[in-house]
């Protein structure tokens, strides 16, 4: 699909990690997910705690910002 990083294909997903690994405790890190059938998703997660928010891209992609957290 147009929509995947080229350097990327829909079998090569889903990635078994996701970068940032870390972000400030604050949150509000926006994130790109890669994955597949994201199209119906309802609701995106970091560590069990809510995204502030998100939104479905396409099939493959969902951006997210990442929400406050205690640190590790």
């Amino acid at each position: 699909p147009e929509d995947v990083p080229p350097s990327f294909l829909p079998e090569d997903l889903p990635l078994p990690s996701l970068p940032p690994a870390a972000g400030p405790s604050t949150g509000g890190t926006k994130v790109i997910v890669l994955g597949r059938r994201f199209r119906n998703t309802s609701s995106v997660t970091f560590g069990g705690i809510e995204a502030l928010w998100f939104r479905v891209l396409s099939d493959y992609q969902i951006e997210a910002e990442t929400p406050p957290h205690i640190p590790s």
